[in-house]
């Protein structure tokens, strides 16, 4: 199965990745990454169940990974290869798509997003400090930590409308994948994940 996300800088592409892979014993990859011959050594588990392969700017990757078929060689230096079940396979494509031409026999998925939001800043006298109650949860120093340690490192929430927040060092919140961009831009890491705290549960 192949699953190719696409869309503009800032439509929440890699978030939706996360999403998909939740569940699962994914291995998280580039296109620069892959083009070391013993990237799956280094990047792929024997039960890895999805690879993703994050910032893809060459639709002719997709192409190579059909060729694949329905087993994966892992090659490690010095070792003899070894093969594994061909996991699941999601591009993160960055651009739009019209129309998906598949030339193998995988069954191919086409997740087609839009910016949803705007990147104009909002006026300067509508923005106030806020003061909220929540728990720490965890702290990610740059954006690498969010595509590796998220979502393993999510705990469970305690109550069915329980709400979290990203923040970053002025104050502003993390929603999308071009926010974790922007932060390494800005130099405004740590992102610190709150609880918030429900008035339910301030006087319980």
């Amino acid at each position: 199965m192949i699953t190719i996300i696409t869309g503009p800088q800032g439509s929440g592409k890699t978030t939706k990745a996360k999403e998909l892979v939740k569940e699962m014993n994914a291995s998280w990859v580039s296109e620069e990454m892959i083009q070391d011959p013993f990237w799956t050594g280094q990047h792929v588990a024997k039960d890895t169940s999805v690879i993703v392969i994050d910032e893809l700017t060459n639709l002719a990757i997709i192409e190579e990974f059909e060729k694949y078929g329905n087993s994966l060689m892992i090659e490690e230096r010095g070792c003899l290869p070894k093969f594994i079940k061909m996991p699941e396979l999601i591009f993160v494509y960055q651009g739009i798509i019209l129309e998906i031409v598949t030339t193998g026999d995988h069954e191919i998925k086409h997740i087609p997003l839009t910016k949803n939001y705007s990147k104009d800043p909002l006026p300067e006298e509508c923005v106030r400090d806020i003061t909220v109650k929540g728990e720490l949860l965890f702290e990610l120093a740059n954006k690498n930590q969010w595509i590796n340690r998220v979502p393993q490192i999510l705990p469970e929430k305690t109550r069915g409308g329980e709400s979290w927040v990203w923040v970053d060092k002025n104050g502003n919140v993390f929603e999308c994948g071009a926010d974790f961009s922007a932060a390494e831009k800005a130099e405004t890491y740590p992102c610190k994940v709150y609880r918030l705290q429900s008035v339910a549960a301030a006087h319980g």
